[in-house]
């Protein structure tokens, strides 16, 4: 709306809209046990999490990427212009040159399925054998997005 009407009410609207979705955002590098994704050197700053409950992470954030980056130009706000570079860079570390990207990062304690008798053991593994294609697609769709919303 602010790029039909220009007032900045709809950018203000925007920003406390981005503000809860950053929320939702990886700060830090959370510490991993041995495992793949230990071993990979996986970085989990720039992804964003599922829920409050579980906080698992996903790749959804490099949808909404662009956007982000965007109103920080619009805004002046630096930080959402930089954080536009690691959320994109970050999500996408563990692809697979095929272009293949398995969902389910256990980067917490919380299990739906399987042995649970153990906490211990549920964080730091990788379901590298589930593999699906439609994370790189949102990563093609959020590099299309930026070239848009850039020129």
């Amino acid at each position: 709306m602010y790029d039909v009407t220009g007032e900045k009410k709809y950018l203000n609207w925007a920003k406390h809209a981005c503000d809860v979705c950053l929320s939702y955002l990886v700060v830090w590098d959370i510490p991993l046990p041995p495992g793949r994704l230990a071993d990979h050197q996986f970085k989990t700053r720039g992804w964003t999490v599922v829920s409050v409950q579980n906080q698992h992470l996903d790749v959804y954030g490099v949808i909404f990427a662009p956007e982000v980056e965007r109103l920080g130009k619009l805004l002046g706000i630096n930080a959402y212009v930089r954080a536009w570079e690691v959320m994109f860079r970050s999500s996408g570390q563990v692809i697979d040159p095929f272009g293949s990207q398995g969902e389910q990062i256990q980067q917490t304690n919380f299990a739906q399925r399987g042995d649970m008798t153990d906490v211990l053991r549920l964080r730091g593994g990788y379901a590298e054998r589930w593999t699906v294609f439609w994370i790189t697609t949102h990563f093609l769709v959020s590099e299309a997005k930026r070239r848009v919303l850039n020129e």
